[in-house]
């Protein structure tokens, strides 16, 4: 666990306001436990935002954080209006539970993870549509399986990933008499290296689409 020694005046928040919005905003002022950030409260009136908590993530050295608060109302500081947050949890790094999951588009090359030595086998070409810090979604002509072992590499934000990973779901659906596969592909290995370049990945896409 943290407490707020890792956030700093001026950090990008990203606030989760529900499951499909989130806002952007920056820290003004921090008095552990309250911080005061740029006025959003008017993004969030409609929200019904009394009583409630709401998930708060900052980025510090290549990691996400994040902790709950509770926004308690508007405050003038200098003559500048800012929202008044009151930090309500332990400030923790986001490590590898349910995590967000951000469309996205890229290519991913696959193929099965066990296979003879002598057995040179090509990777698939498949397209990726989504990515979370435990898997990934795509779509393939291969005649994958749920349950099959594999090994998927990808390129995402100029970084190189490879990970060992099962087939935990598939869905198909055929056009003009070709059959397409949507896999769900859940990451095996613990690269915490790698998990936390993602994280970070998402991370900063998430805030570069908020608001």
């Amino acid at each position: 666990m943290e407490d707020l020694m890792k956030l700093r005046e001026g950090d990008t928040l990203q606030i989760e306001v529900s499951d499909t919005k989130q806002i952007k905003t920056h820290v003004e002022v921090i008095q552990d436990p309250r911080i005061w950030a740029a006025d959003f409260l008017p993004d969030i009136w409609s929200e019904n935002w009394r009583s409630k908590v709401f998930d708060v993530r900052f980025l510090r050295g290549g990691a996400v954080y994040s902790f709950l608060v509770e926004i308690e109302g508007r405050d003038k500081i200098e003559g500048i209006g800012l929202t008044r947050l009151l930090r309500v949890s332990e400030v923790e790094e986001v490590q590898r539970r349910a995590s967000y999951r951000l469309q996205y588009s890229f290519n991913v090359y696959m193929r099965y993870k066990n296979i003879d030595e002598d057995e040179e086998e090509q990777f698939e070409k498949c397209k990726g549509f989504d990515i979370s810090e435990t898997g990934i979604g795509l779509t393939s002509q291969g005649t994958w399986k749920e349950g099959d072992e594999v090994i998927c590499k990808f390129e995402i934000n100029n970084q190189q990933f490879e990970f060992e990973a099962t087939i935990m779901r598939r869905l198909i659906w055929s056009k003009e008499d070709t059959y397409y596969y949507k896999l769900g592909i859940k990451f095996k290995a613990d690269d915490e290296a790698q998990l936390k370049n993602i994280r970070r990945f998402i991370f900063k896409e998430q805030i570069k689409h908020s608001r």
